[in-house]
């Protein structure tokens, strides 16, 4: 007689040895390259305060003799001087400072933190698709291989439309990753786990994010802020290899025996026995849905904004 997977894996474990390496395996991808390589362009794009060159310092051209803060009134006022008479005060470098973005091209640093979202949601438009049809690994890999890749590129090259195109293929392989890595996570245990896996997984996102304020704070040029965390990332382009395909997605492909292997592979480091029993194929119950579903209830509706509201 079959038996369902979840059957299976409460008897080869549920959140044991293998549950904790899957978690820590997918925990530094989204801390290396999601955390640090993701949200750099927070650093990387911030816009330092300026001043007057001591040639046109307290006349009629540059009147002021300190700093000028952005949240200053007179923030502006440069807008309406020669271009040298004012510097960015030298505290930090970041694409403003190289590439000029400001006043008339301010346009183009927005342009710069908003690019990288576009790429993303063309990920997530297709990358759902693509992880049904083509497995977990091979999304959840290429995604953060591609980010590894570009968070590297981005460092060395002078022009600013190189700059936004790395932004934006950053995005796509965020697209793709972001729409299978969950699913592969919890894949590999029984629904009573997917919330401690969940809630696992993204405390690596916010210890990545803790140290993203660090390294800004020690790496002063955005060149080799953006170096030191695509090191840290470096690693990711052996790792990927390491990630096992999701044995739902391998069943439900009529993978069997593979299927079967990877449930071997996960009893023995378990140290659990896999039963002898045929996997029961899981059942996909195909029904019509539409976007009126997410507010069909008090519950779902609460659900879908608070989720809305934290992305």
């Amino acid at each position: 007689m079959a038996v369902t997977i979840d059957k299976i894996f409460g008897k080869i474990g549920e959140f044991r040895q293998y549950q904790w390496y899957i978690l820590t395996l997918m925990g530094y991808f989204l801390l290396s390259v999601g955390a640090l390589n993701g949200m750099i362009v927070v650093f990387i794009t911030a816009e330092p305060e300026w001043k007057c060159v001591d040639g046109y310092m307290n006349n009629t051209v540059c009147r002021f003799n300190k700093s000028i803060t952005l949240t200053s009134d007179d923030y502006k006022a440069r807008c309406k001087m020669p271009r040298e008479a004012w510097t960015f005060v030298d505290d930090f470098t970041s694409i403003v400072t190289e590439y000029d973005l400001v006043c008339d091209d301010s346009i183009f640093l927005s342009i710069a933190q908003s690019c990288g979202w576009v790429g993303m949601v063309i990920g997530l438009l297709i990358g759902g698709y693509l992880s049904d049809k083509y497995g977990r690994r091979i999304m959840v890999g290429s995604g953060y291989a591609i980010n590894t890749i570009v968070s590297f590129i981005v460092v060395f090259p002078k022009y600013y439309i190189v700059f936004i195109v790395c932004r934006v293929i950053f995005g796509l392989g965020s697209g793709f990753e972001n729409s299978s890595s969950f699913s592969l996570l919890t894949e590999f245990t029984t629904e009573k786990y997917h919330s401690r896996l969940g809630i696992g997984y993204f405390v690596f996102w916010t210890v990545g994010l803790m140290i993203l304020p660090l390294i800004a704070f020690l790496a002063h040029e955005w060149r080799t802020f953006a170096l030191i965390t695509a090191l840290c990332a470096a690693p990711t382009l052996l790792l990927v290899w390491l990630i096992p395909e999701s044995p739902r997605w391998l069943l439900l492909n009529n993978k069997e025996k593979e299927a079967r292997n990877q449930l071997l592979k996960i009893a023995k480091i378990n140290k659990k026995t896999l039963p002898d029993d045929d996997l029961e194929k899981p059942v996909i119950l195909e029904q019509r849905t539409s976007f009126r579903q997410l507010f069909s209830s008090w519950k779902v509706a609460k659900i879908t904004l608070i989720s809305w509201n934290l992305w």
